[in-house]
């Protein structure tokens, strides 16, 4: 893999981690609403850390042996399970870099 397809990568998942940090909020104890929206968002966080883990290990081997194929796949999954706005959004940040439009994040 090239050198600028992989910084793209590492791109989009410095992106992912940025909006999953600031996704984070309080849960009111009173609030039955509160708990309903932070498992929802809990369950989000968790099934795009499986997207992503992956990602994450292989860029701090330098790719090798990364499928990208396997790595998209598990992405429209999260599509499919959640929202294919994931898909639009994460395909769309690793594009934009790979062609040197503004580094855009989440």
């Amino acid at each position: 893999m090239n050198p600028e397809r992989q910084e793209a990568y590492r791109h989009l998942l410095y992106a992912v981690l940025v909006s999953m940090r600031a996704g984070e909020r309080s849960v009111a104890w009173w609030n039955p609403f509160s708990w309903r929206r932070a498992v929802r968002e809990w369950r989000l966080h968790k099934d795009i850390a499986g997207a992503f883990h992956n990602l994450a290990f292989f860029s701090a081997h330098n790719f090798e042996r990364f499928d990208d194929a396997r790595f998209w796949r598990d992405i429209d999954w999260l599509g499919k399970t959640h929202s294919s706005e994931f898909v639009e959004r994460y395909r769309g940040i690793f594009e934009d870099y790979l062609s040197g439009k503004s580094a855009r994040t989440c």
